[in-house]
């Protein structure tokens, strides 16, 4: 357990300074175990990320390679899925080491099982009144 939560304050600490736009340093889940393995040791991370549309009160699934540029491009109509859906605010993400992990958890959000999953969990956002 207390490997476990060590970890997820580095996850915590890596995901601040991904969106303040520093260097990746830290440490990341080693794909065997508890082991670790340094950050440094990946050339890139992966993101899944998810969106809420405070206009229509829907989510949007997405995954990148550069979490801050993506956002900024969402949020400067760039992106024809979520141009007209502004205002839009980032819910939360999740950081993988490899580019198909990311892409079958981006695969599995937009399933109906992932969508249910996502109105479980992220439930209150999706409430028109809603502060957020």
């Amino acid at each position: 357990m207390e490997a476990l939560e060590r970890w997820l304050s580095g996850l915590k600490r890596h995901a601040a300074n991904v969106l303040r736009g520093k260097t990746l340093r830290g440490f990341a889940p080693h794909s065997r175990g508890e082991g670790r393995m340094p950050l440094e040791s990946f050339n890139v991370m992966y993101y899944v990320y998810i969106l809420f549309s405070r206009k229509d009160y829907k989510f949007y699934v997405g995954s990148t390679s550069d979490l801050s540029r993506r956002i900024a491009e969402h949020k400067s109509r760039k992106v024809k899925s979520t141009r007209n859906r502004l205002p839009i605010a980032l819910v939360c993400y999740e950081a993988y080491c490899y580019k198909s992990d990311a892409l079958a958890r981006e695969k599995f959000l937009k399933s109906s099982d992932g969508k249910k999953d996502l109105k479980r969990r992220l439930g209150r956002y999706s409430k028109k009144n809603s502060h957020f």
